[in-house]
């Protein structure tokens, strides 16, 4: 959890070195908002899909494993967002002051 948290925040000053070389400090707003869609998209695909148990998988094999899946789902979707929290912050941030 706090990985991603890290990640998130190295990235985001990954994307603040590129624009501060570009020279063009509204790059960092985009590239910010970007980063945030992708990562709220494919949390939001792994939310849906973690939502109902693979039922094909429940009948042939244990439901510990199903079960187990379906938190792998949303331990990957609850870091998805964490990474997208610093770029979000930003985002809000450079979009409104």
């Amino acid at each position: 959890m706090l990985k991603s948290l890290i990640i998130g925040c190295l990235l985001q000053a990954v994307i603040w070195l590129v624009s501060f070389f570009v020279g063009d400090m509204g790059l960092a707003d985009t590239l910010s908002f970007y980063l945030v869609g992708a990562c709220v998209l494919f949390a939001g695909m792994l939310s849906i899909t973690s939502l109902g148990p693979d039922t094909s998988i429940a009948y042939f094999h244990d439901q510990n494993n199903a079960r187990r899946e379906s938190k792998s789902r949303f331990r990957w979707t609850r870091n998805l967002i964490l990474l997208a929290l610093p770029s979000l912050v930003v985002y809000i941030i450079m979009a409104y002051v």
